[in-house]
């Protein structure tokens, strides 16, 4: 029975390893290699060998460098494996492992002796990422006859894990030794940077930020009303004090950033990250890192872009947040827990017990330089508040608005003089007094309505209420807005918010519209008065014997009475439609027309005569004069002008004088008709009497 290291014979023997079976069934006869059963002696020895090593082993054969390895091997090449057995190097590990493989290969091949190799980078995509690993190689050339090197027989040692801890650990002992020396923060920046700087595979890009939140308050928007107290709120801000890996003026590399509230982008990550006690990763693939962050950069290290940062909050003895790191992440090496570790020894290093005395020291000596500074700070802002509170109670007193503040209760604190003359309330009893007894008791429901608005909704109400109180002496008992002691008001009244959005104090102001009621009321009257002397005008017109008419500056008719529609024909249906044109004779345009535009120039009456159509109306029966489609009337216009020198309307008083045109038609025919009798009658005289009478007569 075949032995079990000789697994490649034909029939196998039964006692194969599983892979001794994995190797067998790979589709060798698909590959340079051929057919298991064709293979080389040298070949078929190298491979039995291969598998009986413990070590990872590897052999490369022929101009396809066609792999075949052990089991050890396999984790080597992580997801690379199974497709790399009985595959070729370039196919299967992709050109950018490749080349530095082959001229491994190319030196022992042309050496023509075993070669060593210690600790060479390859980058290898073997977990789903191209990934930084650390080999030792031997390279043990195999020659045929003639001295053709057949192949490679590679023995390989994955030290990854090894060269990147040294590296880590050398990171950290050159940044202990560079913060030991500290004397200030400002010796501490550069120190952190130069720590760093060596290691451009685990920091491609380093930033530190100083965080200072005392120096920059946030600034008031507005004054603050007296016995009101004022509420600042602070926003830290960061200084850029080193950076590696990005040039200044980059997005990443903002010279100050504001971590206050409403901070948006990178700032308000790094506000939250600070808030914990550990570095806080953030990311482009979760949206915590925008990516538009990181482009345009030249990467140090692998020169691949990373797409990960770190934010490392470094704490004073007092537990305050000083600074921060920002790290870029390597974009060849898993945030595993070694990296992690690596992370924040970073932090504990930077925190040692020399730079910790340091900051205590620099903490002391700015404690007691803050005090004095807040001392001299209070004493100046009590000084302004006194000066304000003196300048609002002098502007308050001085205006001729009503000011009042009460508290919650509705109890006033403050009024001014105007609020006081107003309500009738001395001054002094302000602080005794709640504010809806300032108002008319039969106005207080409304104003303690108007106070609950105010304090449910939160917003501004304006209502008109009565202050003061009435004179007894002078009262008539009723309920008149105009008595006195009574003053008229609108008022406005709106909550002053503190910044949790809860009620500090109310406000209201009160502006005096006494007189302003008055000569409303007096204008309201006169206004009554008008209509009621235009209706009586309109009266008067609608029973004048005369027709009256009144014409628009556009010439169309506005108004006209019983006599006008009864002389013209006129419906007062048609009004505001209907143009002079349309009622007049046509013979008598141009003239009319013509002293239409006088009237435009001045204000004297003309009376004319002129004929108007009979609109809608028979002729008049047994009248020949009458019996035409027109009616003589006797017109008196006039044009009334507005303040500016337009006209405003034109006043038409129309009479009919039918029947006196017609009578006049009838004297004339009868005096044409006498003087025609006359002159026959002269003619028969002439030719009936004899010469010589008529030579005496």
């Amino acid at each position: 029975m075949p032995h079990a290291s000789d697994w490649m014979t034909d029939p196998p023997p039964p006692n194969l390893t599983d892979w001794q079976q994995f190797t067998r069934n790979v589709d060798w006869a698909g590959t340079a290699l051929g057919p298991m059963s064709g293979w080389d002696p040298t070949l078929r020895t190298l491979a039995r060998l291969a598998l009986l090593d413990p070590d990872p082993a590897c052999i490369i054969w022929g101009e396809s460098q066609t792999c075949l390895y052990n089991e050890a091997y396999s984790p080597c090449v992580g997801e690379c494996h199974p497709r790399l057995q009985g595959g070729t190097l370039y196919e299967v590990l992709g050109a950018r492992t490749w080349e530095p493989l082959d001229k491994l290969t190319q030196k022992a091949q042309t050496a023509g002796q075993t070669l060593q190799f210690h600790r060479r980078l390859i980058p290898l995509y073997r977990y789903g990422f191209w990934e930084e690993t650390w080999f030792d190689f031997k390279y043990i050339p195999i020659y045929g006859e003639g001295d053709k090197c057949l192949g490679i027989y590679a023995v390989v040692a994955d030290r990854t894990r090894e060269t990147i801890l040294d590296r880590r650990t050398k990171t950290l002992q050159t940044l202990a030794s560079r913060v030991a020396s500290v004397a200030s923060k400002e010796d501490l920046w550069p120190a952190i940077m130069t720590g760093l700087e060596g290691n451009a595979y685990d920091a491609p890009i380093a930033l530190i930020y100083s965080v200072d939140g005392d120096k920059y308050p946030a600034t008031p928007t507005s004054e603050s009303l007296p016995l009101i107290d004022p509420v600042q709120s602070h926003s830290s801000v960061c200084q850029l004090q080193g950076a590696l890996g990005v040039e200044a003026g980059h997005p990443l590399a903002s010279a100050c950033m504001k971590l206050g509230v409403g901070s948006i982008d990178l700032a308000a990550q790094v506000r939250d990250a600070l808030e914990t006690n550990s570095p806080s990763l953030l990311a482009t693939a979760d949206g915590s890192l925008p990516a538009v962050l990181l482009e345009g950069l030249e990467w140090r290290g692998h020169g691949d872009a990373s797409t990960s940062l770190v934010v490392c909050p470094l704490r004073s003895p007092s537990d305050n947040v000083y600074a921060f790191l920002l790290i870029a992440l390597n974009p060849q090496s898993p945030y595993d827990e070694a990296y992690q570790s690596f992370i924040r020894s970073i932090t504990v290093v930077i925190s040692a017990p020399q730079v910790q005395f340091m900051l205590s020291a620099e903490e002391l000596r700015q404690s007691e330089h803050d005090k004095r500074t807040m001392s001299r700070q209070w004493l100046e802002r009590t000084e302004q508040f006194k000066k304000s509170e003196r300048r609002f109670t002098q502007f308050a007193d001085g205006a001729a608005i009503g000011h009042s503040i009460l508290d919650t209760t509705g109890r006033m604190i403050f009024a001014n003089e105007t609020w006081c003359s107003m309500s009738s309330q001395p001054r002094e009893s302000v602080g005794a007094t709640f504010w809806e007894e300032s108002f008319l008791e039969e106005d207080r429901a409304q104003v303690n309505q108007v106070l609950r608005h105010v304090m449910q909704d939160k917003r501004s109400v304006q209502f008109q209420a009565r202050l003061g109180k009435l004179d007894p002496t002078t009262s008539t008992g009723g309920a008149s807005q105009h008595q006195e002691g009574v003053r008229i008001a609108l008022c406005t009244a709106y909550p002053e918010l503190d910044l949790d959005g809860s009620i500090r104090a109310l406000v209201s102001c009160a502006t005096d519209v006494t007189e302003l009621k008055r000569i409303q009321n007096q204008l309201e009257q006169r206004s009554r008065e008008l209509e009621r002397e235009k209706e009586k005008y309109r009266r008067f017109a609608d029973a004048a014997p005369v027709g009256l008419g009144i014409y628009t500056p556009s010439l169309t008719l506005d108004y006209v009475n019983g006599a006008f529609c009864n002389i013209t024909g006129v419906s007062r249906d048609d009004l505001n439609s209907l143009v002079w044109e349309e009622i007049l004779y046509p013979e008598d345009f141009q003239g009319v027309k013509d002293m239409f535009a006088r009237l435009f120039m001045n204000t004297e009456i003309s009376t004319f005569q002129t004929r108007v159509k009979r609109k809608g109306r028979s002729p008049a029966p047994g009248h020949a004069i009458l019996s035409v489609d027109y009616v003589w009337v006797l017109a008196s216009c006039f044009a009334e002008f507005a303040d500016d020198g337009s006209v405003d309307r034109i006043v038409t008083w129309v009479t009919d004088i039918s029947i006196q045109k017609a009578a006049e038609e009838v004297i004339s025919k009868r005096m044409d008709e006498a003087l025609r009798m006359k002159k026959q009658l002269e003619g028969f005289i002439d030719s009936q009497l004899p010469s010589p009478l008529r030579q005496r007569s």
